[in-house]
C-alpha cells in the first residue's frame, strides 16, 4: 500500500547555479513511492500513522551555465584609466608605474598572468551589486529583481600591458540572514568593492559597516577599496550634487576611491572595472617585483652547483628604466 503523497523536499539555490562541464544528475536520496519487487513477493505494509519517508532532492535540475563572458577577453589598453574625482582617488597620475611598464615589457611579470584576483562586491540588500556585474560581463540589464542566495561569482579576462590577466568577480548577498555565508567567501580579496544606492542615504552610512565585515579577513594594507554609488539614472542633477557631496567624504574617510555609475545605462561601469583591473593588476606586478628581492623575475636558478651565486643572469644588459 502507498502510504499518504508528500512534497519534495529541495535543499540548495532555487536560482541557477554556475556550472563548468556536464551536467549533474539530481541525487536522490529516499523515494515517496513504494515499487513491487521484481519476485512478486508482497512487501509488508506500513504500519498505522506511518508515512514514507520524503523524496529528498538535493540541488535542482539545472541549464549549464558558463562562467564568464561568452565574448572575447578584454582587453585594457596600455593607457591608464582615469579616475572619476581627483578628491577620492587611490591614484592621481596618468600612466602606470614605470617598475610595471618595464617589466611587462621585458616580460618579468612572474606569475602574474597566471593569477586570479580576487575583488568583492559588498552593500546592502538591492543596491545593484548584481546588475553591476551582469552589466560589465554580459552586457545585460534584468528589470527582475532577484536576490542574491549566499555568493555567486563572474569570470572576466584582461590583458593590461600586454599580460593577461583575471579578475573574479564575488557577487555577495546583501540580505543579513545570508551574512554569515557570504563572509567565509571575503578571505583573499586584492580588491573590496563597496556599493550603495545614490538615492538611499541609509545605503551610504551602511557602507563603512560593510567595508568593517570585509577587513575582519582581510590585510587592510593589501587591499584596494572602491566606493561606488549606483542608480544614477534615478536621481535628479540636484539629488546627486548633494549626495555625491556625502559620498565623497565617506570616501576619503575610508581611503576608497570613489565612483558613480548606472547598470541600466552602463554608464562609467566599463571605466569603472578598467580602472579596478588596471590597479589591481599594478599592484599584484609591483608585489611580484618585491618578493623577487635583489633577483629578478625569471632569472635561472641552479640547482646542483657548488657557486654561492645560484641564480644565474641573463647575459643581456641590465634594464636602465627600473631597478
Amino acid at each position: 500500500m502507498v502510504g499518504p503523497s508528500q512534497s519534495r523536499v529541495v535543499v540548495g539555490s532555487p536560482r541557477p547555479r554556475v556550472i563548468v562541464g556536464a551536467i549533474r544528475p539530481r541525487v536522490i536520496v529516499g523515494s515517496a513511492r513504494t515499487r513491487a519487487p521484481r519476485d512478486a513477493t508482497p512487501r509488508p505494509q506500513l504500519a498505522a500513522g506511518g508515512s514514507p519517508r520524503p523524496r529528498v532532492v538535493f540541488g535542482t535540475p539545472r541549464a549549464r551555465v558558463i562562467v564568464g563572458s561568452p565574448r572575447p577577453g578584454v582587453i585594457v589598453s596600455s593607457s591608464w584609466p582615469a579616475c572619476l574625482k581627483k578628491e577620492a582617488a587611490l591614484h592621481v597620475r596618468k600612466d602606470f608605474h614605470p617598475r610595471v611598464t618595464c617589466a611587462c615589457q621585458e616580460h618579468r611579470t612572474g606569475t602574474v598572468g597566471f593569477k586570479i584576483s580576487k575583488v568583492i562586491v559588498v552593500g546592502d540588500l538591492s543596491v545593484g551589486k548584481t546588475c553591476l556585474i551582469n552589466r560589465f560581463c554580459k552586457d545585460t540589464f534584468d528589470k527582475n529583481y532577484k536576490a542574491t542566495i549566499g555568493v555567486d561569482f563572474e569570470m572576466e579576462r584582461f590583458e593590461v600591458l600586454g599580460v593577461p590577466f583575471s579578475l573574479q568577480l564575488w557577487d555577495t548577498a546583501g540580505q543579513e540572514r545570508f551574512k554569515c555565508i557570504a563572509s567565509t567567501y571575503y578571505r583573499g580579496a586584492q580588491a573590496i568593492i563597496i556599493v550603495f544606492n545614490l538615492n538611499d542615504v541609509a545605503s551610504l552610512e551602511h557602507s563603512k559597516q560593510w567595508l568593517a565585515d570585509a577587513l575582519k579577513e582581510n590585510d587592510p594594507s593589501n587591499v584596494l577599496l572602491f566606493l561606488v554609488g549606483s542608480k544614477k539614472d534615478l536621481s535628479t542633477p540636484a539629488q546627486y550634487s548633494l549626495m555625491e557631496k556625502d559620498a565623497l567624504k565617506v570616501a576619503q574617510e575610508i581611503k576608497a576611491e570613489y565612483w558613480s555609475v548606472s547598470s541600466l545605462t552602463g554608464e562609467n561601469v566599463r571605466e569603472f572595472f578598467f580602472r579596478v583591473a588596471a590597479l589591481t593588476f599594478e599592484a599584484n606586478v609591483l608585489a611580484e617585483l618585491e618578493k623577487s628581492g635583489s633577483r629578478h623575475i625569471g632569472d635561472v636558478v641552479r640547482i646542483n652547483s657548488d657557486d654561492k651565486n645560484l641564480y644565474l643572469t641573463a647575459s643581456k644588459k641590465k634594464a636602465t628604466c627600473c631597478p
